[in-house]
């Protein structure tokens, strides 16, 4: 990539697990953004990237899922908590700790696509993303430290509200862009005619 001219502040680069020293100082040197897909990785048999070492460089780490097919939840509290865990037999028990983790899953991820500056962060001037989370889910109380809470505790169906940009589009834990029914209706009807989509679910 470097050779074709395509590295720089612009490029986002999936995975990143087996590089080597001088690739690693090419990140780094050229503002690479690296996306961290543990779920992924670990289905995969891929390996897993050495991301406190990006991090201890100054390497801008965010967090993603890769595609359906070989993370099969799409759900960004399983890749925090992952992302998360797998470091710490290496790394030791402090490495990746909450709030770093949550920081990829927010406004690193937004200043990765450039958009820092809009989104990725509660602050005046910018777009009003928002999740609203239960504060009562018996799997996260009693807690201590809101960040280990929502990495470690807390999953998608802790979610009620979301507001993107303003505009409610789930209120009650009911989606208000999307028919639910209409999807799974679409799914199913779609595994009919062509058994599992051709997608190998090993």
């Amino acid at each position: 990539m470097e050779k074709l001219g395509v590295t720089g502040p612009n490029a986002c680069v999936a995975h990143c697990i087996w590089l080597d020293d001088s690739e690693k100082q090419i990140l780094k040197d050229s503002q690479i953004k690296v996306l961290h897909c543990p779920s992924s990785n670990l289905k995969l048999g891929s390996g897993i990237a050495p991301i406190p070492e990006y991090l201890e460089m100054g390497i801008n780490v965010s967090l993603g899922a890769d595609g359906a097919p070989c993370n099969n939840n799409l759900d960004q509290f399983t890749e925090m908590r992952t992302a998360a865990l797998i470091q710490k037999p290496t790394y030791g028990p402090e490495s990746m700790d909450a709030i770093t983790v949550f920081r990829m899953a927010t406004i690193e991820g937004a200043r990765a696509l450039g958009i820092g500056d809009l989104t990725g962060s509660l602050e005046p001037g910018k777009k009003a993303d928002i999740v609203f989370i239960r504060n009562d889910r018996i799997p996260s109380i009693p807690f201590e430290n809101v960040y280990s809470k929502l990495v470690y505790s807390t999953n998608a169906a802790a979610v009620d509200h979301v507001i993107i940009d303003g505009e409610w589009v789930v209120k009650n834990r009911l989606p208000l862009r999307y028919n639910i029914a209409e999807i799974i209706g679409a799914v199913k009807q779609f595994h009919q005619q062509t058994p599992y989509g051709g997608i190998s679910y090993a």
